[in-house]
């Protein structure tokens, strides 16, 4: 199928979720699942789509933008006070949950798929992050207790800009292995953050410094919308440019932009609606694209280690994290449960399989299979629960009141 066919049906794609998204909306379904489903349906079925792993590379990019204007846009908004309310609840799902989460994700693939330690951590990395966009029936839904409804906000809207240092790290590890290049390791890894870091920062705050310098308001209405996206894209390029990794630059460079910058958040409507836009084109490709690959990485090891990548091997640090908090069990184990795998993974997956296609990750083709494999298993369990898991929430939260 040529260029402009494929702009047609994906187009075709769009507008038919567009006219639907108001009966969506009232469903357990939400947008990127649906776009996922089109995948699956029209690229095999039809060829509208590219389906083999060589072609992962133009998607690749479409989707690399989509996380580094979300992730940008996520962290413009955040506020450092509400990460510290309740107990510090989010900080300690990030600071704590999310670390041992890896860690015991990394235990697994060893035990279970018998991989070395850094493509058995890269795996894990691919499986940490989570998308709440998966679920926005529970997001949306008023009866669910409102603080809950924000510690999953802010944790689903971070926990993927916490995790791209430690994938970095991963990466160089796995790339190390049987390769002589464990020297390296140490000075490969602080290149990736340490690039990724300072050119965010840099970045962030130079343009901000720039919005108060000239007066952001004066400027013209798309002047502002496009700006917050530019930013966001100018940090990610220019990190990757200079070695560094370019969603740690894209995450830091929302952080302060959005602490530098009055008001921030009437920037951001277009940077947010374009990220969504990419992430759903991600999602429609991704389902033409997972079917052989995820087929491929179905063993029994693959099934088990996906079934406990979505419930003990995250629902137990997060547990584990929140003693202490006076947080009710029933809301813990919601806070558990509801970690939807989603954007990051399939982000995070494609840059391992680009690895793998350069022969730079000898596992890369199994990781990404199985990262597969948990993004469509999350796809269905998670939504299928999303709307049971709100009333049950709604219900305990009267019979506490």
């Amino acid at each position: 199928m040529d260029a402009v066919q494929l702009v047609a049906a994906v187009s075709t794609v769009l507008v038919v979720l567009g006219l639907g998204s108001g009966l969506v909306a009232r469903t357990p379904l939400t947008q990127p699942m649906l776009a996922l489903l089109a995948g699956v349906v029209l690229g095999p079925a039809l060829g509208v789509l590219p389906v083999e792993v060589g072609d992962a590379r133009p998607l690749l990019l479409v989707a690399e933008l989509a996380l580094a204007v979300l992730l940008f846009v996520d962290a413009s908004r955040v506020d450092l006070r509400l990460v510290r309310v309740q107990s510090g609840v989010p900080a300690r799902m990030l600071l704590l949950a999310l670390p041992l989460t890896v860690l015991l994700g990394t235990v697994a693939g060893t035990l279970l798929l018998g991989l070395g330690v850094g493509a058995a951590a890269v795996l894990a990395c691919l499986l940490a992050p989570t998308d709440a966009a998966l679920g926005q029936s529970l997001l949306s839904d008023e009866r669910v207790p409102r603080r809950l409804r924000q510690v999953v906000n802010v944790e689903s809207g971070l926990n993927d800009g916490f995790v791209v240092p430690l994938l970095a790290v991963a990466l160089v590890v796995a790339g190390a292995e049987g390769s002589g290049g464990a020297a390296a390791l140490a000075l490969d890894a602080a290149q990736l953050v340490g690039v990724g870091l300072l050119v965010g920062a840099g970045v962030g705050t130079g343009v901000a410094v720039a919005l108060r310098a000239v007066g952001w308001r004066t400027l013209e209405p798309a002047a502002r919308q496009v700006g917050g996206a530019a930013t966001a894209l100018a940090a990610w390029g220019g990190s990757e440019l200079l070695g560094g990794n370019g969603f740690v630059a894209a995450f830091v460079c929302g952080i302060a932009f959005g602490a530098l910058v009055d008001d921030a958040e009437e920037l951001l409507e277009f940077s947010e609606d374009l990220g969504d836009l990419l992430a759903l084109l991600t999602f429609l490709a991704f389902g033409a694209l997972f079917v052989a690959p995820a087929t491929d990485a179905l063993s029994p090891g693959s099934v088990v280690l996906v079934v406990l990548s979505l419930t003990l091997l995250r629902m137990l640090p997060v547990a584990a994290s929140l003693v202490g908090t006076g947080l009710p069990r029933g809301e813990v184990a919601a806070l558990g449960w509801f970690g939807p795998r989603g954007l990051a993974t399939v982000v995070f997956g494609l840059q391992v399989l680009e690895l793998a296609d350069e022969g730079a990750l000898a596992e890369g083709e199994r990781l990404f299979g199985v990262a597969a494999l948990a993004v469509v298993a999350s796809v269905v369990l998670h939504g299928a629960s999303a709307g049971p898991l709100a009333r049950s929430l709604a219900v305990d939260a009267s019979g506490r009141a």
